[in-house]
């Protein structure tokens, strides 16, 4: 049934735009992808939709003989990234022009739907002169198009990295042929914030108020590029304490990266580096805590657990069959400003986890549209107990190491 009604919805959205205008016909340009994988793990692994998307190895758990429970490994086949998109013409509309996107692909929202049709893109971006809005849902600001991970795995190597995608209106004004600058007010839908109700979206739109971010980059893609991101958010954990009067609580939270990629005729070279304070709905290390507690109304006040990330990636394109791409990233758990009253409530990623280090070198084979990848993923996650201002201490490395042969035909 959800099936039906995603397909029907992009058949009436595509439908509405091919017929806006009689005396102008918009064409619908069909693409895509079938993504085939083998995935091989040397151990547990902290991951989503059934092991495919890669967090970080599972923690040494000893049993009563002193064996460590996580130790052993496992495999899967995967197809559930396959992607259909369909994209309009551009449509000439007040001087400007309007154009449509819409992308599904099989992860599904949850691990308990998985295969089921799940919307990535769904949203219309009007074009006049140097200005453009975006509307719908699309790319968290913080995942930058012009420079992100394209490891072979799924999931945009989190959480070294960034994925998330929201709905939101985004403003974007070119100021010259290489500067340009974009603000953005968004939700939160499939990638949501954590609080004591689990992860929901109801946390930031309780607040009424979006999440806000600015983006400014320079140069041009195609060859030299770097920019700043920079956004803050405002969560209302609870709106009625345990006796079910009425609290004001909220905590706002910031974050930013930079970056920079640099595109020659057979290579390209990417870094960036990321700040977050709260960064759980956007797969990072990370979330909040419960920090003091106003006794006489029962009110709780907040503190952030922040992360930093640094991550590279050289990509190489060379005109033949065979090249080859090496990712390297780390995350760092920054742990929090204040005491955190743990017995009250810690809503965070990793919370036990100091770091997480990943390597992923890759061979990448193609003939037109075909390709096949190979991609060996080395993950070591640092695990230990948080202190006070859950900074991780007396912490024991793990790893995995995982092997994944990646099918690929777009079309």
């Amino acid at each position: 049934m959800i099936k039906k009604t995603i397909i029907l919805s992009v058949c009436i959205l595509c439908a509405s735009i091919l017929f806006a205008q009689q005396e102008e016909k918009v064409k619908l340009k069909i693409s895509g992808f079938v993504s085939a994988e083998a995935v091989f793990d040397t151990r547990k692994v902290v991951a989503a939709r059934d092991g495919d998307v890669l967090l970080y190895p599972a923690p040494e758990v000893l049993d009563d003989n002193g064996k460590d429970i996580n130790e052993d490994g496992g495999f899967s086949f995967f197809s559930i990234h396959s992607r259909l998109r369909a994209r309009t013409t551009p449509y000439k509309l007040w001087g400007g022009l309007l154009t449509a996107l819409v992308e599904v692909d099989f992860v599904g929202t949850t691990d308990d739907k998985i295969s089921m049709v799940r919307m990535r893109h769904a949203m219309m971006q009007y074009k006049k002169g140097k200005n453009s809005i975006i509307a719908g849902q699309y790319w968290h600001p913080m995942f930058v198009t012009s420079c992100f991970p394209e490891i072979s795995s799924w999931g945009a190597a989190v959480p070294v990295s960034i994925l998330s995608r929201n709905p939101q209106i985004r403003f974007t004004r070119e100021f010259t042929k290489y500067f340009r600058g974009s603000i953005t007010a968004l939700s939160q839908v499939d990638f949501k914030s954590n609080g004591p109700k689990g992860a929901s979206s109801d946390y930031l739109r309780n607040t009424s108020i979006p999440e806000f971010d600015v983006h400014l980059e320079y140069g041009n893609p195609n060859d030299f590029v770097f920019g700043v991101v920079a956004g803050s958010k405002e969560l209302k954990p609870r709106e009625l304490n345990e006796k079910g009067n009425k609290v004001e609580e909220s905590i706002r939270t910031y974050h930013a990266l930079a970056y920079a990629s640099l595109k020659t005729s057979k290579m390209q070279y990417k870094l960036q580096g990321i700040y977050a304070e709260d960064g759980y709905n956007m797969l990072l290390l990370g979330g909040y805590g419960v920090s003091d507690v106003d006794a006489k109304i029962n009110e709780y006040s907040y503190e952030s657990i922040a992360s930093s990330t640094i991550w590279g990636e050289v990509v190489s394109h060379y005109d033949s069959p065979v090249n080859f791409g090496l990712f390297a990233g780390y995350a760092k758990n920054m742990g929090a400003d204040k005491e955190i009253l743990t017995d009250k409530g810690i809503y965070a990623r990793g919370a036990n986890i100091d770091n997480v280090l990943r390597i992923a070198p890759r061979i990448i084979w193609g003939y037109n549209n075909f390709k096949i990848m190979a991609e060996v993923n080395q993950t070591f996650a640092s695990y230990g107990t948080p202190n006070s201002k859950m900074e991780v201490q007396d912490t024991k490395r793990v790893g995995n190491t995982r092997l994944q042969l990646h099918f690929k035909y777009s079309f």
